[in-house]
């Protein structure tokens, strides 16, 4: 989830020229994702709503790659900036769930540095993806099929988690 989230935050630079307006415009689209994000979660549980919010980002990642032009690119990236920004926000509610209050800020230590590994592999991947150059020397890939597929990943790995929304923290 970290991967995905500061991998779209990170390769809005190869998305458009004016990153200046792309940083803005990825950081003003997670209010909508983080209030989404707590709507779903209070009404369809964690598990189902992560799942969903980063499957839905990873299509959006998807979309933004193949779209041939660089406004298009932006607004679909900015769509699943939306919802990678909402899946990112579940999983700070729903890791520290699944584990017993003995444990729990022990886990969650170790999940946030877990997503700090995702955090650090992101810019590497967007440096080599932009470095690379097709076979014609044409523009270099964009990294979102990578982001997509991480993501895709994660939500099946997630199918094995236990669903924690109504249940006792004790």
């Amino acid at each position: 989830s970290g991967f995905l989230y500061y991998g779209i935050t990170l390769s809005a630079g190869s998305i458009s020229k004016e990153i200046h307006l792309n940083m803005f415009l990825m950081g003003i689209v997670e209010i909508p994702g983080y209030v989404a994000a707590t709507y779903l979660s209070d009404t369809f549980g964690r598990k189902k709503t992560f799942i969903g919010l980063t499957c839905t980002a990873a299509v959006f990642c998807l979309i933004s790659w193949g779209y041939p032009e660089k406004g298009g690119r932006l607004l679909f990236a900015l769509v699943g900036k939306i919802f990678a920004s909402g899946a990112f926000v579940i999983v700070w509610v729903w890791s520290p769930e699944m584990f017993p209050t003995s444990a729990r800020s022990l886990t969650t230590a170790i999940g946030s540095q877990a997503a700090r590994v995702g955090s650090i592999l992101a810019p590497y991947v967007v440096v080599i993806m932009s470095e690379m150059t097709d076979e014609h020397g044409g523009n270099a890939p964009l990294p979102q099929p990578v982001f997509a597929a991480a993501a895709l990943f994660c939500s099946i790995a997630c199918l094995w988690l236990p669903e924690t929304s109504d249940s006792d923290m004790s």
